[in-house]
Protein backbone atom coordinates (compact mmCIF):
# COMPACT_ATOMS: atom_id res chain seq x y z
CA UNK A 1 0.00 0.00 0.00
CA UNK A 2 1.46 3.37 -1.01
CA UNK A 3 1.30 6.41 1.23
CA UNK A 4 -1.83 8.52 0.82
CA UNK A 5 -3.57 11.74 1.78
CA UNK A 6 -7.37 11.83 2.05
CA UNK A 7 -9.82 14.61 2.83
CA UNK A 8 -7.82 17.49 1.37
CA UNK A 9 -10.76 18.86 -0.59
CA UNK A 10 -14.11 18.93 1.12
CA UNK A 11 -16.88 21.44 0.54
CA UNK A 12 -18.77 22.28 3.69
CA UNK A 13 -22.53 22.81 3.78
CA UNK A 14 -24.79 23.93 6.59
CA UNK A 15 -25.85 20.27 6.91
CA UNK A 16 -22.42 19.66 8.48
CA UNK A 17 -23.32 21.92 11.42
CA UNK A 18 -25.51 21.35 14.46
CA UNK A 19 -28.00 24.15 15.09
CA UNK A 20 -27.34 25.90 18.38
CA UNK A 21 -30.03 27.97 20.08
CA UNK A 22 -28.51 31.26 21.08
CA UNK A 23 -29.67 34.88 21.01
CA UNK A 24 -28.88 37.05 18.06
CA UNK A 25 -26.20 39.61 19.01
CA UNK A 26 -27.19 43.24 19.33
CA UNK A 27 -26.05 45.63 16.59
CA UNK A 28 -22.40 46.50 17.17
CA UNK A 29 -21.76 43.42 19.33
CA UNK A 30 -19.21 40.86 18.25
CA UNK A 31 -20.28 37.26 18.76
CA UNK A 32 -19.23 33.89 17.49
CA UNK A 33 -22.17 32.52 15.50
CA UNK A 34 -20.57 29.38 14.04
CA UNK A 35 -17.68 27.05 14.72
CA UNK A 36 -15.80 24.63 12.50
CA UNK A 37 -13.39 22.02 13.78
CA UNK A 38 -11.26 19.80 11.60
CA UNK A 39 -8.43 17.46 12.44
CA UNK A 40 -6.24 14.85 10.83
CA UNK A 41 -4.88 11.43 11.72
CA UNK A 42 -1.51 9.97 10.72
CA UNK A 43 -1.25 6.20 10.55
CA UNK A 44 1.29 3.74 9.25
CA UNK A 45 4.54 5.18 10.61
CA UNK A 46 6.87 2.21 10.47
CA UNK A 47 10.37 1.56 9.21
CA UNK A 48 11.46 -1.13 6.81
CA UNK A 49 14.77 -2.58 5.71
CA UNK A 50 16.08 -1.30 2.38
CA UNK A 51 16.35 -4.40 0.19
CA UNK A 52 19.93 -5.38 -0.60
CA UNK A 53 21.51 -2.72 1.60
CA UNK A 54 24.95 -3.49 3.09
CA UNK A 55 25.34 -2.48 5.83
CA UNK A 56 21.65 -2.73 6.58
CA UNK A 57 19.81 0.53 5.93
CA UNK A 58 16.30 1.51 6.87
CA UNK A 59 13.63 3.79 5.46
CA UNK A 60 10.19 4.98 6.42
CA UNK A 61 7.79 2.44 4.93
CA UNK A 62 5.77 3.94 2.07
CA UNK A 63 2.44 3.28 3.75
CA UNK A 64 1.84 6.49 5.69
CA UNK A 65 -1.80 7.50 5.61
CA UNK A 66 -2.93 11.03 6.48
CA UNK A 67 -6.68 11.57 6.72
CA UNK A 68 -8.20 15.03 7.19
CA UNK A 69 -11.68 14.98 8.65
CA UNK A 70 -14.35 17.36 9.82
CA UNK A 71 -15.20 16.97 13.50
CA UNK A 72 -18.93 17.33 12.95
CA UNK A 73 -19.72 16.85 16.63
CA UNK A 74 -17.83 20.12 17.30
CA UNK A 75 -19.28 22.12 14.38
CA UNK A 76 -22.24 24.36 15.10
CA UNK A 77 -24.10 27.38 13.80
CA UNK A 78 -26.48 29.70 15.61
CA UNK A 79 -29.99 28.56 14.67
CA UNK A 80 -31.08 32.12 13.87
CA UNK A 81 -28.47 32.31 11.08
CA UNK A 82 -30.36 29.64 9.14
CA UNK A 83 -33.87 30.59 10.26
CA UNK A 84 -34.50 33.09 7.50
CA UNK A 85 -33.73 36.26 9.42
CA UNK A 86 -30.27 36.34 7.80
CA UNK A 87 -29.94 37.01 4.07
CA UNK A 88 -28.67 34.25 1.82
CA UNK A 89 -25.55 36.23 0.85
CA UNK A 90 -24.73 36.66 4.55
CA UNK A 91 -25.20 32.92 5.18
CA UNK A 92 -22.96 32.12 2.20
CA UNK A 93 -20.34 34.62 3.39
CA UNK A 94 -20.32 32.97 6.82
CA UNK A 95 -20.15 29.47 5.32
CA UNK A 96 -17.20 30.58 3.16
CA UNK A 97 -15.43 31.78 6.31
CA UNK A 98 -16.11 28.44 8.01
CA UNK A 99 -14.81 26.64 4.90
CA UNK A 100 -11.55 28.51 5.45
CA UNK A 101 -11.14 26.89 8.86
CA UNK A 102 -11.39 23.43 7.31
CA UNK A 103 -9.10 24.37 4.43
CA UNK A 104 -6.38 25.68 6.76
CA UNK A 105 -6.21 22.35 8.59
CA UNK A 106 -6.34 20.42 5.30
CA UNK A 107 -3.56 22.48 3.73
CA UNK A 108 -1.29 22.17 6.76
CA UNK A 109 -1.92 18.40 6.78
CA UNK A 110 -1.09 18.29 3.04
CA UNK A 111 2.16 20.17 3.55
CA UNK A 112 3.10 17.98 6.50
CA UNK A 113 2.28 14.88 4.45
CA UNK A 114 4.60 16.11 1.68
CA UNK A 115 7.46 16.41 4.14
CA UNK A 116 6.75 12.97 5.58
CA UNK A 117 6.63 11.54 2.04
CA UNK A 118 10.14 12.95 1.51
CA UNK A 119 11.28 10.94 4.54
CA UNK A 120 10.15 7.73 2.77
CA UNK A 121 12.77 8.42 0.07
CA UNK A 122 15.75 8.64 2.44
CA UNK A 123 17.88 5.91 3.98
CA UNK A 124 18.84 5.71 7.65
CA UNK A 125 21.30 3.76 9.78
CA UNK A 126 18.74 2.59 12.34
CA UNK A 127 15.09 1.52 12.21
CA UNK A 128 14.10 4.29 14.64
CA UNK A 129 15.62 7.22 12.73
CA UNK A 130 13.00 7.51 9.96
CA UNK A 131 10.19 7.29 12.51
CA UNK A 132 11.88 9.97 14.62
CA UNK A 133 12.26 12.22 11.57
CA UNK A 134 8.59 11.78 10.63
CA UNK A 135 7.57 12.55 14.21
CA UNK A 136 9.79 15.65 14.12
CA UNK A 137 7.96 16.83 10.98
CA UNK A 138 4.62 16.38 12.73
CA UNK A 139 5.88 18.20 15.83
CA UNK A 140 7.05 21.11 13.67
CA UNK A 141 3.52 21.58 12.33
CA UNK A 142 1.69 21.15 15.68
CA UNK A 143 1.89 24.77 16.83
CA UNK A 144 0.45 26.08 13.57
CA UNK A 145 -2.96 24.40 13.63
CA UNK A 146 -4.41 26.52 16.42
CA UNK A 147 -2.27 29.63 15.93
CA UNK A 148 -3.22 30.03 12.26
CA UNK A 149 -6.90 29.44 13.06
CA UNK A 150 -6.71 32.19 15.69
CA UNK A 151 -4.86 34.51 13.30
CA UNK A 152 -7.50 33.84 10.62
CA UNK A 153 -10.34 34.75 12.99
CA UNK A 154 -8.46 37.75 14.43
CA UNK A 155 -7.57 39.25 11.04
CA UNK A 156 -11.01 38.66 9.52
CA UNK A 157 -12.97 39.27 12.75
CA UNK A 158 -14.64 35.91 12.16
CA UNK A 159 -15.30 36.83 8.54
CA UNK A 160 -16.80 40.27 9.21
CA UNK A 161 -13.86 42.28 7.81
CA UNK A 162 -14.53 41.57 4.17
CA UNK A 163 -11.26 42.88 2.75
CA UNK A 164 -9.29 40.65 5.12
CA UNK A 165 -11.60 37.72 4.41
CA UNK A 166 -10.98 38.16 0.67
CA UNK A 167 -7.25 38.31 1.36
CA UNK A 168 -7.43 35.03 3.27
CA UNK A 169 -9.58 33.47 0.54
CA UNK A 170 -6.73 34.37 -1.83
CA UNK A 171 -4.14 32.88 0.54
CA UNK A 172 -6.06 29.62 0.68
CA UNK A 173 -6.61 29.55 -3.11
CA UNK A 174 -2.88 30.17 -3.69
CA UNK A 175 -1.96 27.38 -1.28
CA UNK A 176 -4.35 25.00 -3.06
CA UNK A 177 -2.36 25.66 -6.24
CA UNK A 178 0.51 23.79 -4.59
CA UNK A 179 2.40 26.42 -2.61
CA UNK A 180 2.89 25.46 1.05
CA UNK A 181 0.48 27.42 3.23
CA UNK A 182 3.22 28.63 5.58
CA UNK A 183 5.17 29.98 2.60
CA UNK A 184 2.15 31.92 1.37
CA UNK A 185 1.55 33.38 4.83
CA UNK A 186 5.20 34.41 5.14
CA UNK A 187 5.38 35.80 1.57
CA UNK A 188 2.35 38.00 2.20
CA UNK A 189 3.69 39.01 5.62
CA UNK A 190 0.56 37.72 7.29
CA UNK A 191 2.68 35.58 9.57
CA UNK A 192 6.27 36.40 10.52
Amino acid sequence: MASSLAGLRRTLSWNDFTRKDMPRPQPGDVAMVAQTRATFNVDGLASSVVDGSRPTAYKLADRVKVVVRLKRDECWVAAWVLAGSTSDPERQRLLRHEQGHYDIVALLARDMYGEIAAVTRKMYATAQEPIDEANAVMARYDPYYDSIQELYDDKTNHGDVRTEQERWNGVIARAFRGIPLLDVLHDLRIMQ
